[in-house]
């Protein structure tokens, strides 16, 4: 889409972690806690996926900061693909969300401080990015755009009756 940020740059990341409050928060737990524990988990509920990291135990592979929990969301690292389905809001909603309740008590460690010094050296960036999201009928791009993650399509699928794939990726071969 030629409208959205060509680069994270454009982002005003200090400004975004400095708008956190309750609202982001409850707006951070409703996206977690639709989507991300299916894989992620919580104090109460086992993820799904064995090497997804488990906030409130686990240790970071790329940065707990969030910054760096924002660049896992915006590009993916390992095994988690980017989510480009969520603005830059979005993301830092549930990274607000992922800090206060999955780590800042369970996992205090990874719980890293966000003080002046740290929101300065942040990329300074213009503004806030995309504020229309392209998934759960925010807009009516079709069903089929909305999964497409690139080269590959990530969603529940139906392959035949009764044979349906809860994480389905499918990717084309030839």
């Amino acid at each position: 889409d030629s409208k959205a940020p060509a680069a994270n740059a454009e982002i005003d990341h200090a400004r975004l972690i400095r708008s956190w409050d309750q609202s982001s928060l409850e707006r951070g737990a409703l996206i977690y806690n639709g989507m991300c524990i299916t894989c992620h988990g919580n104090q109460k509920v086992e993820g799904s996926l064995p090497t997804a990291l488990r906030f409130h135990s686990g240790d970071f592979k790329n940065g707990d900061d969030p910054h760096s929990m924002y660049k896992t969301l915006a590009h993916g690292y390992n095994q988690m693909t980017a989510q480009p389905w969520m603005t830059p809001t979005q993301k830092y909603n549930v990274i607000h969300y992922i800090r206060e309740t999955l780590l800042k008590k369970d996992n205090p460690k990874h719980y890293t401080k966000v003080d002046d010094a740290y929101l300065a050296s942040l990329p300074k960036g213009i503004g806030i990015g995309p504020t229309k999201a392209t998934m759960f009928g925010e807009n009516q791009v079709p069903k089929d755009q909305k999964m497409n993650f690139g080269p590959a399509l990530f969603w529940t699928m139906q392959v035949a009756p009764e044979n349906i794939a809860y994480k389905g990726i499918a990717v084309r071969l030839d």
